[in-house]
């Protein structure tokens, strides 16, 4: 199965971490995975020539957004509005590489991906594990929270789904009104890929109005990603909040403690200690990656 290196846009929160963490984001995946094509999606591929200089790997394959425009993106482009307090070109670009991801997918005519977004270190080889541990026939996305894409299989029906639903979203009046009644009601953040993702999986929360939107939809089936499999391993889906099946919870204000066993990162739940598939570093935690990656990727 193909991996797609999820796109966002670099830059787009005005941070210079880009260029430090995503390239050791995308060497764990390599790493980890080297029988997959790893597929790249950005705005700018000038830095990884730091990093790839002579050699690229030969199951790297990069792509701009450009070179995965279509009708979609383009009305989508055209329409969008900003209902965020985060950066107009970051939230807007998350959303548009769910376009580019369904794009490429159409060009290489495939029907199932693995997607690791670019503040994730990964530690295994994705295929072995999601063919081994989740029941992908019958599901059409894994997702974290079952809203987020951190290190996640899709199906080419789920993506379409996305992308018809936020065309249809972004140019009718009445689901612009509806999703700027939500972005008011926020005290942060605002509307995202997530809330798609959200409307995608509960209609509950928009008042029936998704299947007004999608009348001609199949069910689209999204199970949880992050749980304990039956190996003792874990896909992380935020590193200082880890779910437990019994619904204990540990603090966001705590980074989860990562211990070295084997050189292999593990968490501990009770006295189990359960390995890490991926680690996912939201927000200020991707000032972590560099720590993590010399320890366990190098």
């Amino acid at each position: 199965m193909d991996i797609v290196f999820r796109p966002h846009y670099f830059g787009g929160k005005n941070n210079n971490f880009d260029e430090t963490f995503v390239p050791m984001s995308l060497k764990s995946v390599l790493k980890h995975n080297p029988n997959s094509n790893v597929h790249f999606i950005s705005n700018d591929h000038e830095f990884l020539k730091k990093y790839f200089p002579l050699n690229p790997p030969q199951h790297l394959k990069c792509y701009t957004f450009d070179d995965l425009e279509s009708d979609h993106t383009k009305a989508f482009d055209k329409s969008y509005i900003h209902l965020s307090s985060n950066q107009l070109l970051f939230e807007k670009y998350s959303i548009l590489g769910y376009f580019s991801m369904y794009n490429l997918m159409c060009r290489l005519n495939l029907t199932e991906i693995i997607v690791v977004e670019t503040d994730v270190l990964v530690f295994c080889n994705l295929n072995n594990v999601f063919h081994t541990h989740y029941d992908i026939c019958d599901v059409d996305a894994i997702l974290a929270n079952t809203n987020t894409i951190c290190c996640s299989y899709v199906k080419k029906i789920y993506l379409e789904t996305f992308v018809n639903s936020c065309v249809k979203m972004y140019s009718t009046d009445k689901f612009i009104q509806c999703l700027t009644k939500i972005y008011n009601s926020m005290t942060h953040g605002g509307i995202c890929d997530m809330t798609i993702n959200d409307w995608i999986k509960s209609d509950k929360i928009y008042g029936g109005m998704f299947n007004t939107l999608n009348n001609d939809k199949q069910k689209i089936n999204i199970i949880e990603l992050s749980r304990i499999l039956p190996d003792n391993s874990y896909f992380d889906d935020y590193l200082s909040n880890l779910k437990y099946g019994n619904g204990q919870f540990v603090s966001n204000l705590c980074i989860k403690h990562i211990y070295n066993i084997n050189n292999k990162p593990f968490f501990k739940y009770g006295d189990v200690f359960i390995k890490c598939n991926s680690i996912h570093f939201q927000g200020s935690r991707k000032e972590l990656i560099p720590e993590i990656y010399n320890k366990f990727i190098i």
